[in-house]
């Protein structure tokens, strides 16, 4: 048996009680953190669609693939989010009111005024298009679509 207050661990060194129990500590608190983030990554719940679009993502086709990921690598937090802002697709909203554009028609009939109506209808939604930077309607405008 040692003597002085040391300890024989196994053969290999001595040290005195209060450092081995110190070292046991540690490797309990390690043990322990180990163990609560297994257990959190098992219990967390899935990544759904709605996961996403309370993130402020927008449904889309992308929506599969990213879920899929997410779910099978365990993406939680700040890196899902940075995982999803790579791979979200980039969407540009229309335009909040029609641009300007300039029209080049003179209605004399009734038909024609029913045509220039319907032409500017069309213009109104076409100038909401997010590409769309200037607009003309030329005399021969037919309207397009219902």
């Amino acid at each position: 048996m040692p003597t002085g207050g040391q300890l024989k661990l196994i053969g290999h060194y001595t040290k005195p009680p209060y450092e081995i129990v110190l070292r046991l500590f540690d490797y309990a608190k390690t043990l322990r953190t180990s163990l609560s983030i297994l257990y959190q990554m098992k219990t967390q719940k899935k990544i759904t669609g709605d996961t996403l679009i309370g993130m402020g993502f927008r449904p889309g086709k992308w929506f599969g693939a990213a879920i899929e990921h997410a779910n099978a690598t365990g993406l939680r937090g700040p890196e899902l989010k940075t995982y999803l802002d790579g791979g979200a697709p980039q969407i540009i909203d229309p335009h909040p009111a029609p641009l300007p554009y300039h029209q080049n028609l003179h209605a004399e009939t009734e038909d024609e005024i029913a045509n220039v109506e319907s032409v500017q209808q069309t213009m109104q939604k076409l100038m909401t298009v997010p590409t769309v930077v200037k607009g003309a309607v030329m005399p021969d405008a037919c309207p397009a679509g219902p």
